[in-house]
């Protein structure tokens, strides 16, 4: 997310994992707006029936970081089962360089996240699931220590998170699959900047039905979602929005032999405040034999405004002028990867080329009643490279 210093979000133990899986480049046609950079979807575990699992994991770092977990397991009966996963998190402060400033900040961390699943072995299903997070930061200057002009400056933030969200899918008598999905997460931040104190309030609701379904060489999904995003800050309420964002999307999946199969998918959103944006996608996979395996795909997908940047991370939002007349963000991609599999080996090469026009960027302001603005750069932003893993 934009506030990514904010909370260790992906700090999630191994235990809690089923599969991870990792999209590249532009992912909006599926997955919405803010999806421009790739998908990151953590698909977690279940409760194996008739196999109750306990496990606790503890870890320690040479930089006196700790984490302490316990995932519990165990299924009810063949058909309902439930899971917890808990954990405590501290780091202690480190000046790495010894030049009174934070390099890896004080933390402390609280989470919980009980859940229950229902399925009845005939395509019915239902995973719902709460959590809470609480998390407190010291970062800036080290105690006793002082920047340039001989006063202290801490960088604090507390933050309390609760969130829950469901998924449930069902068969339909003509073989097609639906699958109903929500989520709600709240957010407090409590920020110290030097002496100056933000407070912010964020909450997003989203919803989401689909239908997906086989024809022939056809594999098709189809779908609706809907989403609600407000953000309240206490101390800078110029930057306070609601947004709410409807769109569409579908995806057609075509083997036109048994080694190569094309997808186009596309949606559109339309956004309280920016108007509607169209993001597609297409991609080609071959398979020329079971261990080889290559890929071609390239998207469009866009960014919606906002004043969260890495320099807000640091400065916060009282410096920042008002966003005036800022634009979406609009990116492309293209990428090929070429993978190679025999137990225990896979290889994977990528090469990749992203464009982002009208990308945000903090600009530095030469005096006046504020510091910096947020505007859109004047010149795209290029990305290349490779992977080999």
């Amino acid at each position: 997310g934009a506030q990514s210093g904010s909370v260790g979000i992906l700090q999630i133990p191994p235990m809690d994992l089923q599969q991870v899986e990792v999209i590249k480049g532009v992912a909006s046609a599926l997955y919405g707006m803010s999806a421009i950079g790739g998908v990151v979807n953590l698909v977690s575990r279940r409760p194996k029936a008739g196999a109750p699992e306990h496990e606790v994991l503890v870890n320690r770092t040479t930089h006196r970081g700790t984490d302490a977990a316990l995932w519990l397991a165990q299924p009810v009966n063949d058909r309902w089962g439930y899971s917890g996963l808990a954990g405590q998190h501290w780091q202690a402060r480190s000046d790495i360089d010894g030049d009174g400033w934070t390099d890896l900040p004080m933390f402390r961390r609280t989470q919980v996240r009980p859940r229950v699943s229902w399925d009845n072995g005939s395509g019915r299903s239902i995973f719902a699931t709460l959590g809470a997070l609480t998390e407190v930061r010291r970062g800036g200057t080290v105690p006793g220590r002082t920047t340039p002009d001989g006063q202290p400056h801490p960088e604090n933030l507390a933050t309390r998170q609760f969130d829950a969200g469901f998924v449930a899918r069902f068969l339909t008598s003509k073989r097609i699959v639906g699958a109903i999905r929500g989520s709600a997460v709240s957010q407090r931040h409590d920020h110290a900047y030097g002496s100056a104190i933000e407070r912010d309030r964020s909450r997003t609701l989203f919803g989401e039905a689909s239908l997906t379904g086989t024809a022939g060489h056809n594999t098709w999904v189809g779908g609706a979602a809907l989403q609600r995003d407000t953000f309240r800050s206490i101390d800078v309420p110029r930057f306070d929005y609601s947004y709410t964002i409807p769109g569409v999307f579908a995806q057609d999946d075509y083997a036109i032999v048994h080694w190569l199969t094309a997808s186009a998918s596309a949606r559109v959103d339309r956004h309280s405040a920016f108007g509607a944006f169209f993001s597609p996608r297409l991609t080609l996979l071959f398979r020329p034999t079971p261990r080889w395996t290559a890929r071609v795909s390239g998207g469009l997908g866009h960014f919606a405004p906002s004043p969260f940047t890495e320099e807000t991370d640091a400065t916060g939002l009282a410096p920042l002028a008002p966003l005036g007349a800022i634009e979406p963000e609009t990116a492309n991609s293209v990428s090929t990867d070429v993978t190679w599999r025999k137990v225990p080996f896979e290889i994977t090469t990528t090469v990749f080329h992203s464009r982002i026009s009208g990308a945000q960027v903090f600009r530095q302001l030469p005096g006046g009643p504020f510091a910096a603005r947020v505007v859109n750069s004047e010149t795209p932003t290029r990305t290349s490279g490779t992977e080999f893993i």
